[in-house]
């Protein structure tokens, strides 16, 4: 995804490319009984969210992009805790391929496996 993030002038004043990964933790036992969009998250409007803040929006720090998207990841319905891998693969050293960060947000629902959580 294409945005301008960053500290300088420069990184805000061009598109630069962003990876984000975005993992939703969800109780997906009614969606699974039911085969029913409804009962689980809409990942094509949850993308085009994510790519419009992306692409929309500004920050200075990958934090604060990485924060503003768990807001958006959570207010989904079902949405319990969001992981998100934020990386930018521009840099001006050039002696790494990208920089990144990964945060951990929402709540851990007890008493679910892993598997009927993790969706990607």
């Amino acid at each position: 995804m294409t945005g301008r993030h960053g500290v300088t002038e420069q990184e805000r004043d061009r598109d630069q490319e962003f990876v984000v990964d975005l993992e939703c933790l969800v109780d997906l036992s009614a969606a699974g009984r039911a085969d029913r969009l409804e009962h689980t998250v809409d990942y094509m409007d949850l993308i085009n969210d994510v790519r419009q803040v992306v692409g929309t929006e500004s920050y200075n720090l990958l934090e604060a992009l990485g924060e503003r998207l768990a807001q958006v990841a959570l207010a989904r319905p079902f949405v319990d805790r969001v992981i998100i891998g934020l990386s930018k693969a521009e840099l001006a050293s050039g002696e790494l391929a990208s920089v990144g960060i990964r945060i951990e947000r929402g709540t851990v629902v007890a008493g679910l496996q892993d598997e009927e959580l993790s969706v990607r």
